[in-house]
Parts: structure tokens; C-alpha cells; sequence
């Protein structure tokens, strides 16, 4: 696909930028549900969502400081399965149908790019054999939309985990994300 111009026909209302967040809060729920289970996914699961702002936009105590500093960026980490290989084949099929029975529609990864400029994926889970992987690239709109990819087999002992860094607030969303937790 075009990913640029998939990204053109990607609406996201400015009142509604913290949609990439959520987006990838519910692929974490999806991938907490498929690692443990419906049953043991509330018990067994973590997602940790960290906002990271620009301290250095004004100094503290100057007249007129915004409530909050500017949003900048947010990390979604979660102990789901990963980017398993079936994971990343739908990553990166345009329109993906494998999440379609819980409501997915295979675009949630391009609202990331609407808002943000791009994002940062390192995922630790376990093949199908069990060896633990690291699986890292950015997912930005670029012709293959994947830059820097790399993986890497990784000890036994290596904690289950994704992370997914959303960076880089688009110019039309910054003041809308402009919000105290």
C-alpha cells in the first residue's frame, strides 16, 4: 500500500488525539488476553502507560505557564505475547481481517501516525519453539513504513514485554494533548 496516503485518508479529529493511546492500549488487552487467556488475563496481565512531556518549554514559575507541560509522547508497555511472527505479518498487511472478531479493524496502527510522527516498537516474547526474541524497528511514514528493524535471540531468563513509544505530537494535535493526567 501507499502508507503515506493511507495516512492522508486516516482521519482522526483533534478532539480525539489521545485515540493512537488508546488504540494501542487495547492491542496490549488483545495481547494480554492472548498470552494468558480471558480467564487469567485481568490477574496476569500489566500495561503501563507513560506520558512523557517537554520540560524545557517554559521555565517553572514564569507567568502564564500552562497547566501542563506540552505532551510529547507516550510509551505503552505490556506482558502480552508480542510480536510474535502471526503479530507482525498483521502489522504489516494493510487492513488486517486477524483481529477482526473482537472488533478490530486492521487501521488502528495508522491513527499513531496521524498524531504522531512515529513510533518505536521493541518486542521480547517467545517463539513458538519457547526461545525468547527481540524484535525492534520504527514504524513511520516512510515508503516501507519500517525502518531499522532488528532481531535478536535473547537468554531464557529475559522478561515478556512490549513496548510501543508514540512520538512526536503532529503540529495540530499539540495543543489538544495539552492536559494534566
Amino acid at each position: 500500500m501507499d502508507l503515506q496516503g493511507r495516512i492522508n485518508n486516516t482521519k482522526v479529529a483533534v478532539a480525539h488525539a489521545l485515540l493512537p493511546v488508546f488504540e494501542a492500549i487495547v492491542n496490549s488487552i488483545h495481547s494480554i488476553e492472548d498470552r494468558f487467556g480471558l480467564e487469567e488475563a485481568a490477574t496476569k496481565g500489566r500495561i503501563v502507560v507513560q506520558v512523557h512531556r517537554d520540560r524545557q518549554s517554559q521555565l517553572p514559575g514564569m507567568p502564564g505557564r500552562p497547566a501542563a507541560d506540552p505532551v510529547v509522547g507516550f510509551t505503552i508497555v505490556d506482558n502480552g505475547v508480542g510480536f510474535t511472527d502471526r503479530n507482525l505479518d498483521s502489522f504489516e498487511t494493510a487492513d488486517s481481517r486477524l483481529k477482526i472478531e473482537r472488533g478490530g479493524k486492521g487501521i488502528g496502527r495508522l491513527t499513531w501516525l496521524v498524531v504522531f510522527e512515529k513510533a518505536e516498537i521493541t518486542s521480547q516474547f517467545k517463539e513458538a519453539d519457547g526461545q525468547p526474541t527481540r524484535r525492534s524497528f520504527t514504524f513511520a511514514p516512510t515508503e516501507s513504513g519500517i525502518s531499522d528493524f532488528a532481531e535478536k535471540e535473547l537468554n531464557k531468563e529475559e522478561a515478556v514485554e512490549t513496548r510501543i513509544r508514540l512520538d512526536g505530537v503532529q503540529a495540530r494535535y499539540r495543543e489538544a494533548l495539552r492536559k494534566g493526567l
